[in-house]
């Protein structure tokens, strides 16, 4: 299995977004850190840690330019229904950025 830092692979991640809100860095962090949980344990068949396909897909949106909203969704697109639904029917509010105003 690798040995991949998952946490230090937010680190690209953050340096890429440095000119948005706080509001919105920290909303994609917390999504970072959602979906490294919920992938814990996760490999993809190459042995790597599987949180490394969001992260990879959220790097691609911000060189896109995509709003906040989007590069969350890249953290918890793959997210197994069942954690997801689980997570959020106790947290609606986890991530405020998208909760109706």
């Amino acid at each position: 299995m690798s040995d991949i830092d998952t946490l230090s692979l937010f680190d690209e991640i953050n340096q890429m977004i440095t000119e948005r809100s706080q509001e919105d860095k920290d909303a994609i962090k917390k999504a970072f850190l959602f979906a490294r949980e919920k992938h814990e344990g996760q490999f993809r068949v190459s042995e790597e840690p599987y949180i490394i396909h969001p992260v990879e897909v959220a790097k691609i949106l911000i060189n896109l330019k995509a709003d906040t909203h989007t590069v969350i969704a890249a953290f918890l697109h793959d997210i197994r229904p069942p954690k997801y639904k689980k997570c959020l029917s106790k947290s609606p509010s986890i991530f405020p950025v998208l909760t109706p105003k």
